[in-house]
């Protein structure tokens, strides 16, 4: 195992000693937390905004059914 980490440390410092990977990273960074501090804004616009309910008489004919716990074991099943 020690040797496969060595050669992924190696391969970072030779990816580091590279301006324009830096650059990328750098850049990659900047963007990734600009999107986190301006999702949180556009997510609370994005739910204040007035909505409509559409009638779909094909989804009103049934009655609504609850199904988490059946659904909750399917997936988890092994």
């Amino acid at each position: 195992m020690a040797l496969k980490f060595n050669l992924w440390t190696d391969n970072w410092k030779k990816a580091w000693d590279n301006n324009v990977f830096r650059l990328y990273i750098s850049i990659i960074l900047v963007m990734f937390i600009t999107l986190i501090l301006v999702y949180g804004r556009f997510l609370d616009f994005i739910e204040e905004r007035p909505g409509s309910v559409l009638v779909d008489p094909f989804l009103n004919s049934f009655a609504p059914l609850e199904v988490t716990w059946f659904t909750f074991g399917i997936i988890y099943i092994k």
